[in-house]
């Protein structure tokens, strides 16, 4: 199975690493910087490489996705709000 995407967020970007080390995935996909295709990236911390490594869990981060949602920029994007009734 091959398992990916390019031009992703840094959210579903810690998810096709975190799949990508499961068994049957033969292939993984492209999981580079999202800085190479987004000025802002929805995700705090944003997700880069350093010295060619990605930390899925940094610190501060250990559980669940590696990340938080930074309102701030979804905001900025936002094309239209609606709610649940």
């Amino acid at each position: 199975m091959w398992l990916g995407g390019m031009y992703d967020t840094g959210v579903s970007k810690r998810l096709h690493a975190a799949f990508g080390i499961l068994a049957g995935v033969q292939q993984p996909g492209d999981i580079g910087s999202t800085g190479r295709y987004f000025a802002a990236d929805i995700c705090d911390p944003r997700f880069e490489f350093v010295d060619g490594a990605i930390r899925v869990n940094p610190e501060g981060h250990e559980h669940g996705l590696g990340c938080d949602l930074d309102m701030q920029v979804l905001e900025q994007l936002a094309i239209d709000h609606w709610t649940l009734a």
